[in-house]
């Protein structure tokens, strides 16, 4: 008979400032993009021909990338409040189970 032994734990309040962490990330770059997307758009007004267009082609490429950017953060986010409610949940049966 093989035995197996596996010790576990997690740093639960650790857990939890990293999911606060996440998803104030996410809400202070939606934040500052919204803000960056407000001033562009006054001086963008006056913009013509090719400073136009680089413009129009740089800010996609930058609202592509940090939105995706921004969704990584808010999955892991998302993943790492799963694992916390997970571990929770194991631990809350494992009890149960010795009484």
């Amino acid at each position: 008979m093989i035995t197996v032994s596996v010790e576990y734990g997690m740093e639960l309040g650790g857990m939890g400032a990293l999911v606060d962490k996440l998803r104030s990330a996410v809400r202070d770059i939606e934040t500052e993009l919204s803000t960056l997307d407000e001033q562009a758009a006054r001086l963008r007004s006056s913009w013509t021909g090719e400073a136009s267009a680089a413009y129009d082609r740089a800010h996609a490429e930058w609202t592509a990338s940090l939105s995706a950017l921004n969704a990584a953060l808010d999955r892991s986010a998302s993943a790492a409040e799963n694992a916390v409610n997970r571990h929770l949940a194991a631990r809350a049966e494992v009890a149960a189970l010795w009484k």
